[in-house]
Order: C-alpha cells, then structure tokens, then sequence
C-alpha cells in the first residue's frame, strides 16, 4: 500500500465511525467497457472523499495526501469551488486532519 493509501484508509476508517458522518469514497478516473471508455467519479479534480455531515447537510470534502505531498492544481481548484458552495474542504495528510476538518464541519455557523 502507498502512503497515500494508508492515510487514505486511515481518513475513511476514523470518519466511518463517526454516526454523524456518511462516508463516500470518490475515486475518478476512466475505464473501458467494450470499444467505450466510461468516466467515472464526481469530476476531474474532486476530493478522494466526500462526506455529508448531519444534522444540517453540511459537505466535506478531503483530498487525502502522504505527509509532505500536496494536491495538484486541479484538486486545490475543486476543493475552492466546493468551498465558494458553502462546503467545508481540504488536504488531510493524517486522520488528525480529517477529524479536525470534520469539526469545523460540524460548527454551527455555515
């Protein structure tokens, strides 16, 4: 497993614990299916995960990332654009990341 995939792992299995959280795992890509190629995932860009917070709705959106690595370009501009819709968005390199994301996710204030 790369250390992209243990944080990974790590990020999903804390938020998965969390009652308050429903998890998505979003991977994007393209794959073949007979002579077609079918796209898969939210958009080019978007966030390894997505996750919708209770009791309001609120998203969260987390581009996991091995410690000292940080997303490319194209990732730091969806993770902006979920931000300017009111969701709660960023890079976690650890599950300590994600919690604290998830927290500010949590507050009260939108």
């Amino acid at each position: 497993m790369t250390p992209e995939g243990k944080v990974l792992k790590d990020i999903l299995s804390v938020l998965e614990s969390c009652a308050d959280v429903h998890v998505m795992r979003n991977s994007v890509g393209m794959a073949r299916h007979g002579q077609r190629r079918v796209r898969y995932g939210l958009e080019n860009g978007s966030s390894d995960v997505v996750a919708i917070v209770s009791p309001r709705g609120r998203w969260l959106c987390i581009e996991a990332k091995a410690p000292g690595e940080d997303a490319e370009p194209h990732q730091r501009e969806w993770l902006e654009k979920m931000k300017s819709f009111g969701a709660v968005c960023g890079v976690a390199r650890s599950s300590a990341d994600a919690m604290a994301l998830l927290a500010d996710a949590r507050e009260e204030s939108i």
